[in-house]
């Protein structure tokens, strides 16, 4: 029930156990596939202590996933697993990518509100499935791309935009800064490097 100005108690979240166990067993798949023996810090990674208490990862007062840093910890990550879609209440995401490909699995967590993604080993577009990340309000991506798509403009929400390259073929962004930048209605940081 609630009333006028007074918060009361809602309930939980249904299935909680079984989110917490499938968000478990989403990061262990992640470890195995980034090579988490030889990150520089893997502390309680696929232990028994809580999520919380993984080197990287944040949660809220339910113990459920809503960060992951991963950047700068000697990662290598080619292949994203697909499991990773199971931290769905996660917002904020630091990681680092050696693929060639896009591993779109990253473009499937909805409901990101920060994301900062380095794309080592990719030469291509930004990928404009990244529109599909409509939650988020910072951005900030490296890689060899050789365009930014219009697309871009649909992340109403961004404040904060970094995209740096190097850019794939020079030191020119082929076809310049897109018109589409400047209609991102609520930008309040615009970076562009490299």
């Amino acid at each position: 029930t609630l009333k006028s100005g007074v918060i009361q108690n809602i309930g939980k979240i249904e299935g909680l156990e079984d989110i917490r166990v499938r968000e478990r067993k989403a990061l262990v798949e992640f470890y195995e596939a980034a090579g988490g023996d030889n990150w520089d810090n893997n502390t309680n990674w696929c232990s028994d202590a809580p999520v919380s208490e993984w080197y990287g990862v944040g949660t809220n007062g339910e113990g459920l996933v809503i960060s992951l840093d991963m950047m700068n910890n000697g990662i290598v990550c080619e292949d994203v697993p697909e499991s990773l879609a199971d931290l769905k209440f996660l917002r904020s995401l630091w990681l680092r990518t050696t693929s060639d490909e896009i591993p779109y699995n990253v473009l499937k967590l909805k409901g990101l509100t920060w994301l900062e993604w380095s794309m080592d080993g990719y030469a291509g577009a930004l990928p404009k499935e990244i529109s599909q990340l409509n939650d988020l309000t910072h951005l900030m991506m490296s890689g060899s791309f050789t365009s930014i798509p219009d697309e871009i403009a649909d992340l109403d929400k961004l404040e904060h935009l970094l995209i740096t390259g190097p850019w794939y073929g020079g030191g020119n962004i082929p076809g310049g800064i897109p018109h589409a930048v400047s209609r991102l209605k609520n930008l309040k940081y615009f970076g562009m490097s490299y």
